[in-house]
């Protein structure tokens, strides 16, 4: 979803721990029993309430970029906040 090399420039993925995750919806393909994703933003819409609920950041409510897959801890997050 971005240009961030993950060297030069990091996300809040590149930490150890990982500060942040991706997930994917999975749908069961037409054809036969494979499961395929499923990037239609609407089916990550339920993600939001779930974020705000446990005190988490939502890709969907980003301001420049929409990236409704994508779930990070709050900013001030530390293992000692646990």
């Amino acid at each position: 979803v971005t240009n961030i090399d993950g060297v030069h420039t990091r996300s809040r993925h590149n930490f150890y721990p990982s500060q942040a995750v991706d997930v994917c919806v999975g749908r069961q393909s037409s054809v036969g029993k494979t499961e395929i994703a499923d990037w239609n933003e609407l089916d990550y819409r339920p993600l939001g309430p779930i974020c705000d609920k446990y005190g988490l950041k939502w890709g969907g409510d980003f301001k420049n970029l929409y990236d409704y897959c994508h779930i990070e801890l709050p900013s001030d997050w530390t293992k000692e906040t646990k």
